[in-house]
């Protein structure tokens, strides 16, 4: 959650943008992955329809029941707590060697001036949260409307070819 300093105080337009972006984040967190997840159901289903069923004497198959077999195959194909614990573990022990590493590459009469930059950055981040995003990091929740922006153009364009090949086909 966002984090301020005790004797910070905010604005009523602080607050203003804290609260908008709040509820952006919020919205590309869950209400994204939720619309892109019934968009691949329907660009399945269509290539069901168009495919799959004719090739091999099956029904067409529903909205919802192809929404419902997306989520049987999302449940098998994510990770599981542990997995995903393990990965972040590993990853902060990647940053930790890499923060040393290139500590140690920064002449010693550098140093205090890129402590000084870094502690500003730091300060910057504490005073405007709202512009380093929820989590204090910049990639977090962008990275998840960039994911899910590029799954629905990817669909779309799967979507657009079947249909081409569909009608050729026909």
């Amino acid at each position: 959650m966002l984090k301020y300093a005790p004797n910070q105080t905010t604005s009523g337009i602080d607050l203003l943008k804290i609260t908008v972006v709040l509820v952006l984040e919020a919205a590309a967190i869950f209400l994204l992955p939720l619309v892109s997840g019934l968009y691949t159901a329907f660009v399945l289903m269509n290539l069901w329809d168009w495919f799959v069923a004719p090739s091999f004497s099956l029904s067409q198959i529903s909205f919802w029941m192809m929404y419902g077999l997306t989520l049987v195959v999302y449940v098998f194909r994510r990770p599981d707590y542990v997995r995903s614990r393990q990965s972040e573990l590993r990853h902060e022990q990647r940053h930790k060697a890499i923060t040393v590493m290139l500590n140690a590459c920064v002449p010693a009469e550098q140093r205090t001036e890129m402590s000084n930059a870094l502690k500003e950055i730091q300060e910057e981040t504490q005073a405007h949260p709202w512009k380093a995003g929820f989590s204090g990091t910049s990639g977090t929740w962008r990275d998840s409307v960039i994911g899910e922006a590029d799954r629905i153009i990817q669909n779309t364009f799967v979507l657009g070819l079947g249909f081409v090949i569909h009608i050729l086909a026909s």
